[in-house]
């Protein structure tokens, strides 16, 4: 339940927040360089989480969402490796859990999806980001509502892969997300139905 990305720049692994044991939720930021983790002590951190959705926009890190058990949160951070700030934004996706979130390397976000405790529950809404505000996409089709889904950008178009629906089933479609509109992809074959699963973008075998 915790959130991590590669920062390409900096060429580290960036890890924040999370749950652990008993149910604790932490606030703390790691980096990995290759050979150790290494725990950094930023100036400033956002509050403390999990299930929330980080991503690496091509200059910095970035932050959605996530909380702790009683309190989701809808509030966007960036990440520059000294201190972790808060975005100021006039529009932003409602609080939520377990959405789905990638960068196209180029300063935009995607977020999918998600759980919002507090209010319509699973989402199949989607909402993207270009450095100030958040604005939701209205797609013609879309994938349905679902949270702990896959998403990544393959350096052309986004992949939305499984999750968990409204009713707790697993999923196993695949969704392309291109020019502002999804696309669901017919595959000879797939991975078993699931949620919560890892994926990443291998560029050198595409």
């Amino acid at each position: 339940l915790h959130e991590m990305c590669y920062d390409s720049t900096r060429q580290r692994v960036v890890l924040y927040g999370g749950m652990g044991a008993g149910g604790l939720v932490y606030g703390d930021t790691w980096e990995w360089d290759g050979t150790n983790w290494t725990q950094a002590t930023p100036l400033a951190i956002p509050p403390v989480r999990a299930s929330g959705a980080l991503a690496y926009s091509g200059t910095r890190t970035f932050l959605f969402g996530g909380g702790n058990s009683a309190a989701p949160r809808n509030d966007t951070w960036l990440y520059n490796g000294v201190s972790w700030s808060q975005v100021p934004t006039a529009n932003a996706p409602s609080p939520r859990y377990y959405h789905s979130m990638a960068s196209n390397g180029a300063g935009e976000l995607l977020v999918f999806g998600g759980f919002d405790p507090t209010g319509a529950g699973y989402s199949n809404e989607t909402w993207r980001f270009t450095g100030s505000n958040w604005t939701q996409v209205m797609s013609p089709n879309s994938p349905l509502a679902r949270g702990s889904a896959n998403l990544v950008w393959d350096g052309t178009r986004y992949l939305l892969w499984g999750g968990s629906d409204s009713f707790f089933q697993a999923l196993e479609d695949t969704w392309a997300f291109s020019g502002g509109q999804w696309t669901q992809l017919s595959t000879v074959r797939s991975p078993s139905s699931r949620a919560r699963a890892a994926g990443a973008w291998f560029a050198p075998n595409n």
